[in-house]
């Protein structure tokens, strides 16, 4: 099969069953991870600031820092990309991050 023939990889957001897939594979992540990629897949494409992220992240247990949304978007990315989906979550220079 040639590059051309290849299709794309599907990620999906269930937020019923609060589950990421990839090409119809479950994704195990973190409540974290699921809420970072819940989020941005609200506006896929669109780079949403690594302070707004923060906010929605943060929980009764205390606020959120942007440093805590980079290393949960890291450990997100790793995890998407193992399931087989490239540079799901990029760095958007200058604003913060994006579903791509």
């Amino acid at each position: 099969m040639n590059a051309a023939e290849r299709k794309p990889p599907v990620l999906a957001v269930d937020p019923v069953e609060r589950q990421v897939t990839v090409n119809n594979r479950p994704v195990k992540l973190t409540r974290t991870e699921y809420q970072l990629i819940e989020d941005l897949s609200i506006t896929p494409h669109t780079g949403v600031s690594y302070r707004e992220i923060a906010v929605r992240l943060s929980t009764l247990r205390g606020p959120v820092t942007s440093s805590q949304v980079k290393a949960t978007a890291s450990s997100t990315r790793r995890k998407l990309r193992a399931a087989g989906f490239p540079n799901p979550v990029p760095e958007v220079a200058g604003i913060g991050l994006k579903l791509a």
